[in-house]
């Protein structure tokens, strides 16, 4: 079975400690020791040029005004934030769309390739905005 938390737009709100705190809390809930967490949130690209860029950097000034800690991040803040969390294996996936989706693996992750691409883009299709931290187990996947 592999069970699998889904964040989308809650980390911005926090900041780097409550961030770790956040998906280490997720990592001690895994009743098998391994799992994912996807993150749908804005990636900050420095020197960008895409349709989108202007976007995140006016999200990232509201988060800077509006909460204590809150804050857009680069891919770097996300690897930190996920190495010291205790998720050291992630990806990231590019969507057109001014957030990415970040699987963050912990533990020994069964084969699942053919799965993977179910799983990250039906959830996301169906998530409404902002969508609080939800754990889910998936056992019967339909076949792709």
């Amino acid at each position: 079975m592999l069970e699998f938390y889904v964040s989308q737009s809650i980390l911005h709100n926090w900041s780097h400690n409550k961030c770790v705190q956040i998906l280490r809390n997720c990592q001690e809930s895994m009743t098998n020791k391994s799992g994912k967490v996807i993150i749908v949130d804005i990636i900050l690209n420095p020197g960008g040029d895409d349709a989108f860029d202007e976007m995140r950097i006016n999200m990232d000034m509201i988060m800077l005004a509006c909460f204590d800690g809150g804050k857009e991040r680069t891919e770097v803040d996300w690897k930190r934030i996920l190495d010291e969390s205790g998720f050291p294996h992630y990806k990231v996936i590019k969507i057109p769309a001014h957030v990415s989706i970040i699987e963050a693996l912990y533990g020994v992750m069964p084969t699942l390739k053919k799965y993977q691409l179910f799983l990250t883009f039906h959830i996301v299709e169906q998530m409404p905005a902002p969508l609080f931290l939800v754990k889910q187990s998936a056992t019967n996947l339909p076949c792709l």
